[in-house]
């Protein structure tokens, strides 16, 4: 990794600012569904549109993609452009995996005198690449000066950013201890993260002053050892001892002919709490696991928020998930805790929220809290809240609706509740796709379900609603659009344009459950 990272400033640091990935041990802890869905640009005129509706919008910042073949206006003057190249080294050169944009709004037409600062922004690996073999995930300064040299910091315009695939570790093997205390030696000097196996009965000094051991136990469900892999994570090395390395998460290979699920051979696991993901801990784990299946589809519904769900009577029957317990939200303070709320333009319905336990915020490592209010939300995330609203017990809902979610996955209750309530469906191919960001036309759908609600035949019929983006509507999603417009509970930005395909907020759809939950309209 060191020689790619190397080869890669020799070869394009006269042209472009590189961005390494220089850990940092600086509070707060990314989620999943940090990164926005990204719009999706084609010519020019979505491009003009783009920049338009972000100069009046309420975020920090949009994600975009190029997909069009023309040369975008890079002008705005309310803030900057910033280019992510993700590159991985392919013999003989350097090849472009994928490229992402997003757009930092710094002062808005609204409010031209207000500075908006962009301390960090989490981003993600494409999907199958690492930034570091590990971490998936990784946060990047953006208005924060940092020190001369090599930092993790976005600069305005194109940047540089180092991938690697995704691939089983190659541990090294100890067969004494002499050799354990070499691998730690050596291990000093690189940083990262090491992998091990112990063959034999040894005793070893597994402690460490600058990291941590972690030991994976891979077991079946009646407790049968199938493997075990350690690992050595490093917080400092020795040429860089001021500089923290942090790791966010990692990914586990199941052994040789098993699987997590039956199906699926690797999976993501949290080493700092990460909202979503099971949590390793330093020390002993273990992760239970299967042999391989034949996956069987189920059957869940039609496309989208908007497809019907097979009716399941829950039954009380003990989850079959692995050894470490799925990780619930947070529980943070009322809204005093949230510095990121204060003063924002759902203040109000997230105060609302929070104090009636509905949604939670995010442990920012250090003691306070935050919302992340113009952060997007997933499907599954979003059918926690309604479960909140409803005050309904999830825990009897056991039954694995869906091909993609298990028992041991932390919001499996909540989906078996809503789905089989006919709240929310699937897709064609079985998936419930909890980690999909929910889009406004699919919240519309199912709080038209939950709270009951017919179209009104005196409202004006197809094409006639008013928003310019209308015909964007799904067809499925009509009706409950123009319910969500009657109650005011979705309307549109200050363009007209109502987005529906577009991800909801954290912020917005607070407002949408708040306003669901005491019946008013806007």
């Amino acid at each position: 990794m060191l020689k790619k990272m190397w080869a890669l400033f020799i070869a394009v640091s006269l042209v472009l600012p590189i961005v390494s990935v220089a850990e940092e041990g600086a509070p707060g802890v990314p989620q999943p569904g940090y990164q926005q869905t990204p719009y999706i640009i084609t010519n020019a005129e979505e491009f003009a549109a783009f920049k338009e509706r972000a100069a009046s919008g309420t975020r920090l910042y949009y994600f975009f993609k190029i997909e069009g073949n023309f040369t975008p206006d890079y002008t705005f003057s309310g803030g900057k452009f910033i280019s992510i190249n993700f590159m991985d080294y392919v013999y003989p050169s350097w090849q472009l995996v994928e490229r992402v944009q997003f757009l930092h709004v710094e002062t808005r037409e609204s409010e031209p005198n207000e500075t908006s600062p962009l301390p960090y922004i989490y981003v993600y690996a494409p999907k199958g690449y690492t930034f570091d073999g590990a971490n998936t995930i990784y946060k990047y300064f953006v208005d924060e000066q940092l020190p001369v040299g090599p930092t993790n910091k976005l600069n305005e315009g194109e940047n540089q950013i180092v991938v690697d695939p995704i691939a089983p570790p190659n541990p090294q093997i100890i067969t004494s201890a002499e050799q354990f205390q070499t691998f730690k030696m050596s291990s000093f000097n690189k940083g990262g993260v090491h992998w091990f196996k112990v063959e034999g009965d040894l005793t070893l000094n597994r402690t460490y002053t600058y990291g941590e051991f972690y030991a994976i136990n891979f077991i079946t469900a009646d407790e049968e050892l199938v493997d075990r892999i350690e690992f050595l994570h490093i917080f400092f090395q020795e040429s860089s001892p001021d500089v923290g390395l942090s790791l966010y998460n990692i990914t586990l290979f199941a052994p040789e002919g098993y699987a997590f699920d039956g199906t699926n051979t690797s999976r993501a696991f949290s080493v700092q709490n990460l909202y979503g993901f099971v949590e390793l801990v330093a020390g002993e784990n273990e992760v239970e696991v299967e042999r391989m299946v034949t996956p069987t589809p189920t059957t869940g519904g039609s496309s989208g928020g908007g497809g019907s769900a097979p009716k399941v009577t829950p039954t009380a029957t003990p989850g079959s998930g692995g050894n470490i317990s799925p990780i619930e939200p947070p529980e943070p303070p009322v809204s005093e805790g949230f510095a990121d709320a204060s003063g924002h333009w759902s203040e109000d319905y997230i105060n609302e929220l929070v104090s009636r336990g509905v949604i939670n915020g995010y442990d920012n490592g250090d003691g306070t809290f935050v919302f992340l209010p113009e952060n997007d939300v997933t499907r599954a995330e979003f059918v926690k809240m309604l479960a909140g609203i409803a005050e309904v017990d999830t825990s009897v809902y056991v039954e694995e609706i869906f091909s993609d979610v298990f028992d041991d996955y932390w919001a499996s209750t909540y989906i078996a509740w809503a789905s089989s309530s006919g709240y929310i469906g699937g897709y064609e191919d079985g998936e419930f796709r909890p980690e999909n960001k929910i889009t406004r036309e699919e919240i519309a759908v199912v709080m038209s379900r939950f709270l009951q609600l017919s179209p009104d035949l005196s409202e004006p019929p197809p094409g006639e609603l008013g928003w310019k983006d209308e015909g964007e509507i799904s067809a499925w999603a009509y009706d409950a659009m123009q319910i969500m417009k009657y109650k005011q509970y979705i309307n549109g930005d200050d363009l007209n344009y109502v987005n529906p395909k577009y991800a909801a907020t954290r912020a917005e759809t607070a407002k949408i459950l708040c306003q669901a939950l005491s019946g008013e309209s806007n």
